[in-house]
């Protein structure tokens, strides 16, 4: 039977500025990471990950107020070695 192993990450948007029209992109695993969401993962695809899921998440319940989306959170998983 097919065993699988399973990894989350989130692509955060840091919104800067008046309204926050400057939008930062970084990885929560990485913050100096600065792969763009599809190059990210396209180099996870050829470490085996498949993309189960995404999902933007509002807010944060700090200061990102509601309606603003927060994060993508991404589930990945592939055959467990």
């Amino acid at each position: 039977m097919q065993k699988w192993e399973y990894m989350r990450l989130e692509r955060f948007l840091k919104h800067e500025g008046i309204l926050g029209q400057n939008t930062i992109y970084y990885w929560s695993d990485d913050e100096t990471n600065k792969m763009e969401f599809q190059e990210r993962v396209n180099f996870l695809g050829e470490q085996g990950w498949e993309v189960i899921t995404c999902a933007p998440i509002e807010g944060n319940g700090g200061s990102t107020p509601a309606g603003i989306i927060s994060y993508i959170l991404v589930l990945l998983k592939r055959p467990k070695q």
